[in-house]
């Protein structure tokens, strides 16, 4: 044996000694937890500074994160590869700037989480569907909403105006 110091209660020379510390843990089962899969995500940079970063996804989402990269005020605008981590709690981990910026073509309806209020705008209309249920605006101006259920609350007063009220 060698004398040096060893960081191990054990040398290679004891190890196979059964009542060993070394021994026990090479008997013992090994667990993990399981690893979710990592997908890299691309977005804009909407704010960076303050102690804030936010992005944009290129769906539209927007998260805020913390950075791996050095990152400034100057970046603001530019497009970054991330990842969430659920380790924090879904935030977005920046991990690089992108040097060749990626161009999608835009989706027909414009939203804006900057605005007040979002507004979608679908001249042709717009039918929202989820299993028995769906909501149809015409762009006549009727508003359509079917389901199996429909249950209508307000915290303040329940206001309806019309023309004329059909009920069955």
């Amino acid at each position: 044996m060698n004398n040096h110091a060893n960081h191990f209660p054990e040398s290679a020379d004891n190890a196979g000694d059964a009542s060993s510390a070394f021994s026990n843990l090479l008997d013992a089962p090994v667990t993990r937890t399981a690893q979710s899969s990592s997908t890299i995500l691309i977005g804009t940079l909407i704010q960076v500074g303050n102690g804030e970063i936010q992005i944009r996804s290129l769906e539209g989402d927007i998260v805020s994160g913390v950075a791996a990269c050095a990152l400034g005020a100057d970046d603001t605008g530019k497009q970054c590869a991330f990842m969430v981590s659920e380790a924090l709690n879904f935030a977005a981990v920046i991990v690089g700037l992108l040097q060749h910026p990626v161009t999608i073509e835009s989706p027909p309806a414009v939203a804006s989480n900057f605005l007040p209020r979002s507004e979608l705008d679908y001249p042709e209309g717009l039918k929202i569907t989820c299993g028995k249920s769906s909501i149809t605006l015409d762009p006549d101006g009727k508003v359509e909403i079917r389901g199996t259920r429909i249950i209508n609350l307000a915290s303040e007063s329940h206001r309806i105006k019309a023309g004329s009220v059909r009920i069955n």
